[in-house]
């Protein structure tokens, strides 16, 4: 097993089985609904894992919208993870195989991630610092009456066809 990707919340025992850490909360006291777990206070959805061609690019283009978002970034041997209190972690591994990307938007898999913000003038600049890193404009900031009135959006992609979304829908 490579534990490579294995990250601040999860620690290998000396056989490589992961296992959790002391900063990561017990699933013991999880309630069970037809046999499936509930995890309480805790997540459902603890972390997404993106495979891309080449890590030192991908690095340069997330880290500082990752960065600007409050996520911390911590490297692993194969891998690097950005974590937030409370969020999901955000995990890009290097592809297995040469020449398998990128990904075509609109095939079977990934669609788009996508960021909740404060503010109109947050989905702006989170819009400005991805196209400075090197994210390539799918849509620029807008409103989308077809979500709501309220509903304001961009969208990136990056080399490997990996889009993002900022948003701010703020409520009624």
């Amino acid at each position: 097993m490579d534990v490579a990707y294995l990250t601040r919340r999860y620690r290998a025992d000396e056989n490589g089985t992961p296992a959790f850490g002391p900063d990561v909360p017990s699933r013991s006291d999880a309630a069970s609904v037809d046999g499936i777990r509930q995890t309480g206070g805790m997540a459902v959805f603890d972390h997404l894992g993106i495979t891309i061609d080449d890590l030192p690019r991908a690095i340069a283009q997330f880290d500082p919208v990752l960065q600007a978002l409050g996520f911390a970034r911590e490297d692993a041997d194969d891998s690097v993870a950005w974590y937030r209190e409370g969020e999901p972690e955000l995990i890009l591994f290097p592809a297995r195989e040469a020449d398998t990307g990128p990904h075509r938007h609109g095939r079977v898999g990934w669609q788009h991630l996508a960021f909740a913000v404060d503010s109109r003038a947050e989905v702006d600049q989170l819009h400005a610092l991805a196209l400075d890193a090197g994210w390539t404009a799918v849509r620029d900031p807008k409103l989308y009456p077809r979500f709501n009135d309220r509903y304001y959006a961009s969208f990136v992609e990056d080399d490997n066809g990996i889009r993002l979304e900022f948003m701010h829908n703020p409520p009624k």
